[in-house]
């Protein structure tokens, strides 16, 4: 089952960047501009995880947060303040499980928060399948109790067996031999019909391994570079929104000083 994730700012663009960074297949993001909408939300839709800046409109993100738990919205569910840059609130006292401060890194937050709902899924397949191992153990203990008792010679060779070791000499000479041809017959499958020694194979393998590696590297490389490009056009574009404000700004205000001077002199 999907797990909900409640985004709460002003920032509508924060909801197709948390897409993009949390799998659709486990996750399905919700968005919400003001408190309302907040507690809307999470009286039908019962996220497990809120996210909601301390700023919202005509309201705060602890407002939302005090609110969520006098209705016990929070008692199953997980709660994260969301803080804009410079901002100076103070969140100290409240039962949350954490701060994300602007600009958001995206990698930090997906670790923390699926790194969690992976350990809570692990504790729950242990609980359940305690119960199943106990009753093999008791089988096991049965099966135990009505096995008849074995000759000495015999049960050595049974539990040489259940070690791994050959029960005579004859038999840990052929085994040897027989991994030995084994060994020989992989490497030279490996090299084509050429016979390699037991001394080459590693060296072999070593590089079979590598060669593997870099290819598995090159595949994953553009995957990674479609994922992060909408992100990262997303904060480059507010950056280059916000250096050309400035300039502009700053070649206004030189025009105009230039124009009071020359209609001084």
């Amino acid at each position: 089952m999907k797990k909900k994730i409640l985004i709460a700012d002003k920032d509508a663009s924060l909801k197709e960047a948390f897409r993009i960074i949390f799998s659709e297949d486990k996750y399905d993001i919700m968005y919400a501009a003001s408190a309302k909408e907040v507690e809307r939300l999470a009286a039908t839709g019962h996220p497990e995880i809120y996210i909601v800046n301390v700023n919202l409109v005509k309201s705060s993100g602890i407002e939302v947060y005090r609110k969520l738990q006098k209705d016990k919205l929070l008692d199953n569910a997980r709660f994260f303040f969301m803080k804009d840059e410079n901002d100076s609130t103070e969140l100290l006292g409240f039962q949350a499980e954490g701060v994300i401060e602007k600009p958001i890194n995206f990698f930090k937050v997906h670790e923390r928060i699926a790194k969690d709902d992976d350990l809570i899924v692990l504790t729950e397949e242990v609980t359940e399948t305690e119960p199943q191992a106990v009753r093999q153990t008791g089988q096991q203990r049965e099966q135990q109790t009505v096995q008849p008792r074995q000759p000495a010679q015999q049960k050595e060779q049974q539990t040489a067996r259940q070690m791994g070791e050959p029960a005579t000499k004859e038999a840990a000479v052929k085994e040897e031999i027989d991994v030995k041809l084994g060994i020989e017959a992989l490497a030279r499958e490996l090299g084509g019909q050429t016979a390699v020694s037991t001394e080459e194979l590693g060296p072999t393998l070593e590089a079979e391994l590598r060669r593997v590696l870099s290819l598995t590297v090159e595949e994953m490389v553009p995957r990674f570079v479609d994922r992060m490009t909408p992100v990262l056009s997303t904060f480059i574009e507010e950056y280059t929104r916000r250096v050309l404000y400035e300039i502009a700004e700053k070649v206004i205000k030189e025009e105009i000083d230039k124009l009071l001077k020359e209609s001084t002199s």
